[in-house]
Order: C-alpha cells, then sequence, then structure tokens
C-alpha cells in the first residue's frame, strides 16, 4: 500500500494482523478475490472468495451534525471543494479540522467476517481494508461518505448560491416550467410543496455546481 494522506486511516487493522495472514490477504487483492464493495456512511461491506465466499464488514464512527457543518464550512470557506471533486485531498484540511477538533481520518476502525479463522483480523478482513484504502485514497469524496457526508450536502451551499445567479428563463427552458409564476429572489421558495419541482431544482443546482468549479480550474 502506498503512504499518502491517507496512511493513518484504520491503522490499527495494520498493527493488529500478523505477518502470515496480511502476506495472504494482499495475495487476495492481487488475484481479485474481493468482490462487490461497498463504502457507505459508517461501514464498509465486500465479499471475498475464499474456500468460500466470506462476508467481510469494516466499521467506523460518522460525524456528529455538528462536526458535519464544520467540515462542510471549512470545505467552502477554504477553497477545498474544487480539488476534491477533482479526486485530489488537499492536505492541509487536515490541520484544519484538528484545530476545530475533528479527527478527519478514522485511525481505529472495528471488523467482522463470516470465516471460521479464529484470529481477527483474518486475511479477508486485510484484502478489503486494502481495498477501500485504494479506492479511497483515488477519491477522497469516499473518505467523507464514509464519515456520513455525501457529495451533494458538499457542494449544497455554494450550488444554491451559483442557483441564484441562474436566469428564470433559464430555468424555465431547461426543465419546461413555463407557467411557473416566480414571486421573489429565492429559488427554493418558489416552488412550495411540489416535490417534483424541488427534486429539478435540486439536479439544477447540482449540475451547475459542478460546471462553475468545472470553469474554474
Amino acid at each position: 500500500m502506498k503512504r499518502g494522506w491517507l496512511f493513518d486511516f484504520g491503522k490499527n487493522i495494520r498493527e493488529e494482523i500478523d505477518d502470515g495472514r496480511a502476506s495472504r490477504g494482499r495475495e487476495y487483492v492481487r488475484n481479485g478475490a474481493v468482490r462487490k464493495i461497498e463504502i457507505n456512511p459508517g461501514k464498509i461491506a465486500a465479499q471475498v472468495s475464499g474456500t468460500k465466499l466470506y462476508d467481510v464488514n469494516i466499521y467506523g464512527n460518522t460525524l456528529s451534525e455538528e462536526d458535519k457543518r464544520k467540515v462542510i464550512n471549512i470545505i467552502n470557506k477554504k477553497g477545498y471543494l474544487s480539488s476534491l471533486l477533482s479526486y485530489k485531498f488537499p492536505t492541509s484540511i487536515i490541520d484544519d479540522l484538528d484545530e476545530e477538533g475533528i479527527e478527519l481520518i478514522p485511525r481505529n476502525l472495528s471488523y467482522e467476517c463470516t470465516c471460521p479463522d479464529y484470529q481477527r483480523p483474518c486475511k479477508h478482513i486485510y484484502a478489503v481494508y486494502l481495498t477501500a484504502y485504494d479506492i479511497i485514497s483515488n477519491n477522497p469524496l469516499l473518505l467523507f461518505k464514509f464519515l456520513g457526508i455525501n457529495k451533494e450536502e458538499l457542494i449544497y451551499e455554494k450550488g444554491q448560491k451559483i442557483m441564484q445567479e441562474i436566469s428564470v428563463k433559464d430555468f424555465q427552458r431547461k426543465y419546461e416550467f413555463p407557467s411557473i409564476k416566480f414571486v421573489n429572489a429565492k429559488p427554493w421558495n418558489k416552488f412550495g410543496n411540489d416535490k417534483e419541482v424541488v427534486k429539478h431544482m435540486y439536479m439544477l443546482i447540482m449540475k451547475t455546481a459542478e460546471r462553475k468549479i468545472d470553469e474554474l480550474k
């Protein structure tokens, strides 16, 4: 595994596994034995093909709502969003969040596997850990997803501000809502309880934010 910005992620797994099982875990990765891996809030789930197919789960804590808000604010305030959307990790964000008392990269993860090995972590857990480490290294947004913050939340505020600058005609032409009456300058207040229209508005915010960010690269 490469040493980089994610190196502390789940370091307890590397420290707790014995050399023999670690070697077998790396072999499993090379042979493509890790299947159906999913990274979700607080959980990495995968299947590993060994003597039979085993289920592996790796767990971590998600951020509190207060800490999530702090993370999102810092990302937008410090201009980190463009890098993250380009699959680059601005390492200074770690120090910024340390000052707020937030551990961005969890060092201790728990785990489980359905294999009969008496020792934990087993080779299957280690194979899933290495695979997840590599995937997250190449897409930092998945770290935030693991912590409980999805991509839409990260770009919501910036997207909302950009949306306020989009003309009414552009919106109507794009989504073919010519009969909508726009009554004030704040787009979220224009659609009442019409869930379908709000969904389209949200999609437009996301697409517009990403386009604007691409223009700034």
